[in-house]
């Protein structure tokens, strides 16, 4: 079960909800473009938020911590902006895979038990890191 999921939706927010011990994820946006997800809780599912095949995404302001496996998990995803939002407890804070042009920055990722912030085969990707607003520990990037 997923808690929230928007399929090929675009020019939505998703913003102040509580999505939180669902099995196969808290918040999933499949296929959607422009959209915004703000000020969520999205804790103890298999991955908090996620972003599959989609592009110019606001991910600002939300809670992910205590999931099974990513905090923050974009893939195949393209033009994105992740800042502000706490990952930590999980396997992976934030997690990109294939996903190009996407900015992460002034998140608070630590505690995860695998690594912070995990890139793969992912290309121009701006990661802007300013202590103290940025705390990543564990964490590798893989090109």
């Amino acid at each position: 079960m997923i808690g929230l999921r928007l399929l090929d939706s675009s020019n939505n927010t998703i913003s102040g909800n509580s999505v939180n011990t669902n099995r196969d994820g808290g918040i999933q946006i499949q296929y959607g473009n422009s959209n915004t997800i703000t000020g969520n809780t999205a804790n103890h599912n298999s991955n908090g938020i996620s972003l599959y095949g989609s592009h110019n995404n606001l991910v600002s302001g939300n809670s992910a911590k205590n999931n099974n496996h990513k905090g923050i998990n974009i893939y195949l995803s393209n033009n994105n902006t992740i800042s502000g939002n706490i990952a930590s407890n999980s396997l992976r804070g934030i997690a990109l895979y294939n996903s190009n042009d996407n900015t992460i920055s002034g998140n608070t990722i630590m505690n995860n038990n695998e690594m912070g912030i995990y890139i793969e085969q992912s290309k121009c990707n701006q990661m802007v890191v300013i202590v103290p607003f940025m705390t990543i520990r564990r964490s590798i990037l893989m090109g």
